[in-house]
């Protein structure tokens, strides 16, 4: 992969041109090869792309809080955070391992999950910050195709909530809290995880 200067006629330029791809990135313009594509569709490659499909989503389903940790921890690399949000993910995606939703945020402490009753979820904090909105998300363990999608539940007021509803099985039910509701929030403040098996 070369970086070029182009002629301010060709700026923003992004197609193939015969078997060169220009592209940008981070606002350099850049020129490679077209690669060889060969698709083999293999049952292992099929699982594969699966899995990095639902990660992709679960991406865009953290939004704003999350992908600004990402674009923090990367902001001196030549990648992005989504690109080092999936490194640090396909693996533990595939395996149906929890995912590092955020790098190096401050652990949760004190953030309880265990088996209520049929189809539930019940969750604690043991000290909570009023200041501070608590958002959950669960994740269910999948088959050989990894994790499923991620699901988010609003916390509510005070030191408990049950998370109902859930389908038989193992989740990963990650704690995140914000200084103000996660939609509105531009980064997070702490985030726990632990795995819960549900009847």
């Amino acid at each position: 992969m070369a970086t070029i200067q182009l002629n301010p006629v060709f700026e923003g330029l992004s197609r193939k041109v015969g078997d060169l791809v220009f592209f940008k990135r981070n606002g350099e313009t850049y020129v490679r090869r077209r690669g060889e594509h060969r698709d083999a569709k293999t049952e292992a490659q099929m699982r594969v792309r699966t899995a990095f499909t639902r990660l992709v989503k679960i991406w865009h389903y953290l939004g704003m809080p999350m992908q600004a940790c990402w674009d923090d921890h990367v902001k001196d690399e030549r990648y992005t955070g989504y690109n080092a949000f999936i490194g640090a993910n396909a693996t533990a995606q595939r395996e149906g391992r929890a995912l590092t939703l955020a790098p190096a945020a401050r652990e949760l402490h004190g953030f309880s999950a265990v088996p209520g009753k049929a189809g539930e979820i019940t969750c604690a904090l043991q000290q909570a910050d009023s200041s501070n909105v608590t958002t959950l998300f669960t994740q269910k363990v999948g088959d050989d195709t990894g994790c499923g999608l991620l699901r988010r539940h609003e916390w509510g007021q005070g030191t408990g909530t049950v998370l109902g509803g859930l389908e038989a099985g193992t989740y990963h039910v990650y704690a995140v809290t914000t200084d103000v509701p996660y939609d509105e929030s531009l980064s997070l403040i702490s985030l726990a995880v632990q795995t819960v098996t549900v009847a």
